[in-house]
């Protein structure tokens, strides 16, 4: 939700005229709100001896949401 709150503010404040490349900036900028979160985790997990598996499993359920949800937050920010 939050990267599709993003675009709607971003729309609706007109940012995306403010310089000639801003549209590409904002554009990057929500492909990384749709990036999977939870990459660090797994790697302080192991770090801290806690629950690593755990953290995998999180880091492969958010990389399977943000294929799944990227092109079409993508494909908003571009209307």
């Amino acid at each position: 939700m939050l990267p599709l709150i993003a675009v709607f503010l971003l729309k609706i404040s007109g940012a995306a005229r403010l310089l000639p490349d801003a549209e590409q900036i904002l554009l990057i900028t929500v492909m990384a709100a749709c990036a999977p979160a939870a990459a660090n985790v797994t790697q302080f997990t192991q770090l801290y001896n806690k629950d690593s598996a755990y953290a995998g499993m999180l880091n492969v359920v958010t990389v399977i949401f943000s294929i799944v949800t990227m092109p079409f937050i993508i494909a908003v920010c571009q209307l």
